[in-house]
């Protein structure tokens, strides 16, 4: 891939020093093609860290694995994988809708899927050159969910944390017309967001980034109630669309998880905060 593609800034500053630039909203470009037929096969999209991309012995700061919503991995969530990519972060940016149309039905459907992503992450991990950086799970609206949900069971090592953007209060492992409309699952094969952050291990931190403008805002209270940390994107909606306003709050969402900084409070509450 073209260094230029990649954001030229972004790249030359990891490349001096493996370090993190100041913020670099790149250029657009296209995943990388996936290493393996597996891999080109499934749907997943492949960002490596700028650095490694232009060449650098640098390894990526961590893997990303990064769950898209109801609509799928769709343009929005291409460009928050362009930004974290330039800022060092290999990422893999995962279409559950897709992945949710081959999946059986009934008792079977979460094993199936969690091997799926076992599976997924793995060779991702490879493919990127981030098999032995620390693991983050990621995800926006349903995926959100789905990224909490995910990383209770998951067996790949190295589970760092997880971001967890526009969740609702419930998830559950299928899209359909109530998820276009905004409305909470409550079917037998649903779950409580809060209730898989509360199983997760005591040293996974989690970060919820949220819009102020985000109608799912009131599952805030639980979730934090449970542990997470809130980090807030001002004047967004749900599908924090605008990269210059949710950019700088993902990224410091994602320090978060990973070094257990402390975040700015203008963007972030924790346990017991409002």
């Amino acid at each position: 891939m073209a260094l230029s593609r990649l954001g030229a800034a972004a790249a030359a500053a990891l490349l001096a020093g493996c370090g993190a630039p100041a913020l670099v909203l790149p250029h657009a470009h296209a995943p990388v093609h996936a290493a393996t037929p597996a891999l080109r096969r499934a749907p997943v999209y492949l960002y490596p860290a700028a650095a490694t991309a232009a060449g650098s012995a640098c390894p990526p700061r961590a893997f990303v694995f990064f769950f898209g919503n109801d609509v799928g991995f769709w343009r929005a969530h291409e460009r928050l994988a362009e930004l974290l990519s330039a800022h060092g972060y290999a990422v893999a940016g995962f279409d559950v809708r897709r992945a949710f149309g081959h999946l059986p039905t009934g008792p079977a459907r979460a094993a199936a899927f969690l091997a799926e992503v076992d599976s997924l992450v793995a060779a991702s991990r490879d493919a990127l050159g981030a098999a032995n950086v620390p693991l983050v799970v990621a995800g926006h609206s349903i995926g959100g969910g789905l990224a909490v949900w995910t990383a209770v069971r998951l067996a790949a090592p190295g589970l760092a944390g997880v971001v967890t953007m526009s969740p609702g209060a419930r998830g559950h492992l299928r899209t359909g017309l109530s998820d276009m409309l905004g409305q909470e699952p409550h079917g037998a094969d649903s779950f409580a967001v809060d209730s898989e952050v509360a199983r997760l291990a005591p040293r996974v931190r989690v970060a919820l980034v949220r819009g102020t403008r985000d109608p799912f805002r009131y599952a805030d209270g639980q979730l934090v109630d449970v542990g997470a940390r809130r980090f807030v994107v001002p004047g967004q909606g749900h599908s924090l669309l605008n990269l210059r306003a949710a950019g700088p709050v993902v990224l410091a969402a994602v320090a978060y998880v990973l070094d257990g900084e402390r975040a700015d409070p203008a963007i972030s509450s924790g346990p017991g905060s409002p």
